[in-house]
């Protein structure tokens, strides 16, 4: 539909309720920095977002919210030294992001473990440019959902962002993931199939990510069933 124009009704509202009703085709919300479009004959609401994520379903205030929607029973996953895991979030509206956490299953040695946020490429959608490295911590005790020490605020927009994990140690703790989970990776699976091997979570490098985070996230090596982390949204 190239040179197509079209002409709708456009609403403006600060507040963060979700409207409803026929008084407008599209809305912006200036707090919450998202647009609303009507679904279906009851007028409802629906958020207009960018594709390959999920959106992050914010209920409370200082909540923790998962990567990805996930269930089933914990696994051991063994995390690669020097591997720069990156998960795929959308916000879905403006909050800051305020702390990361997961759980470890088994300690490893002394070493450092990193986080950091990066811009999505504008071409394909992967990981590119730094925001910001939030630093790392000491590998931690076992137990769920211990880790919470990273110094991480930073203000989000209603766009897509990835979050990176890299364990910066020779002997990486073991960490847990969530036997079953949904979540849209940007990039190609040659062959799909249902089985649980398939199950993918993040992509990755393992080129760069020995030290401070590089100022873009480079070449992405391929797909990996990375640990589970849980991000608090304010």
């Amino acid at each position: 539909m190239a040179n197509h124009k079209f002409r709708v009704n456009v609403g403006l509202w600060t507040s963060s309720v979700a409207v409803t009703g026929s008084e407008a085709d599209i809305w912006y919300n200036s707090t919450l920095g998202n647009v609303r479009g009507q679904v279906g004959a009851e007028a409802r609401s629906a958020a207009i977002g960018p594709a390959g994520s999920h959106p992050m379903i914010m209920g409370i205030s200082n909540g923790w919210y998962p990567l990805q929607p996930g269930g089933g029973t914990h696994s051991a996953v063994a995390v690669v030294n020097n591997r720069a895991y990156a998960y795929p979030i959308w916000p879905g509206r403006k909050t800051t992001l305020s702390g990361a956490s997961c759980r470890i299953s088994a300690a490893g040695g002394i070493g450092n473990l990193r986080t950091m946020l990066y811009a999505p490429d504008a071409t394909t959608g992967l990981p590119g440019s730094l925001i910001t490295d939030y630093g790392t911590v000491t590998a931690v005790t076992v137990g769920a959902a211990t880790i919470a020490g990273w110094t991480i605020s930073t203000a989000l927009e209603a766009l897509p962002y990835w979050f990176v994990f890299n364990p910066q140690t020779t002997t990486p703790p073991t960490m847990s993931r969530y036997s079953t989970f949904n979540t849209m990776i940007p990039w190609p699976i040659t062959t799909p199939t249902m089985g649980t091997a398939d199950f993918t979570n993040c992509v990755y490098s393992d080129t760069g990510f020995t030290g401070a985070a590089p100022s873009t996230f480079g070449a992405v090596a391929s797909i990996d069933f990375g640990p589970f982390f849980w991000l608090k949204l304010v």
